[in-house]
């Protein structure tokens, strides 16, 4: 769901330097023929025809149902719009915040439909270095919310809501601990690797238990929000 969000926002770029004229005719491309015209009309960025079969990318993605808000979503019903008196010219959160390493990371989630856990993971990981000012930077586990976050926010790998997993059901008020990538550091590493060979990601049962190669425990390691 997110890689084809990114390449419909993508693609809307393109179209700024498109002829009105001629837009119906790129709506109807498909395949290397849309590759090749983003490439060709436009010098921002460089995109890649990978030559897949529907089920590969289906096994990728999550429910579509999830692009839509929850069905009991009080969270947003308390959200206030706050516009800057002044909004810069440019931003960059690496600047900005130099200190904090997981603001640089780009994580993979290979091929499980767990991009909600993987934003809500990268959030809480710069926000609590962001909050300490660098003192405490934890790599927050995805994992841990693909395999325990529930019915409530997720189910595992076909997809989930990121604002459920921050705030009620997980962060707030289960914690959540850390995890590295696959093979990687921290209580509970991602499971799915992403590699030639690599079997279909199935959504594990939850573990309430950190890899044996980590000294602190499972309940120690949560970190909670508030």
């Amino acid at each position: 769901m997110m890689k084809a969000f990114v390449f419909a926002a993508l693609l809307a770029v393109t179209l700024a330097f498109v002829p009105i004229d001629h837009q119906s005719f790129v709506k109807n491309l498909t395949g290397k023929a849309l590759v090749d015209y983003v490439n060709s009309a436009q010098s921002l960025f460089i995109t890649e025809h990978v030559d897949v079969s529907e089920e590969f990318m289906k096994s990728r993605v999550m429910n579509i149902k999830y692009a839509s808000p929850p069905p009991s979503d009080k969270i947003r019903a308390t959200e206030v719009n706050t516009v800057l008196a002044i909004i810069p010219e440019t931003f960059d959160a690496r600047i900005k915040w130099p200190k904090c390493k997981s603001i640089k990371l780009i994580r993979n989630q290979a091929n499980c439909g767990s991009c909600w856990a993987f934003g809500a993971g990268e959030v809480i990981s710069d926000r609590i270095c962001i909050a300490t000012k660098g003192a405490r930077q934890p790599i927050i586990s995805p994992m841990d919310m693909v395999d325990c976050c529930g019915e409530y926010c997720d189910y595992g790998c076909d997809g989930g809501y990121s604002i459920q997993a921050l705030t009620i059901r997980w962060w707030v008020s289960d914690g959540v601990v850390t995890g590295g990538d696959y093979q990687g550091d921290g209580c509970k590493p991602y499971q799915f690797c992403n590699s030639a060979g690599c079997p279909d990601a199935v959504t594990p049962e939850c573990a309430l238990s950190c890899q044996s190669k980590y000294n602190t425990e499972y309940a120690k390691d949560k970190n909670f929000g508030n």
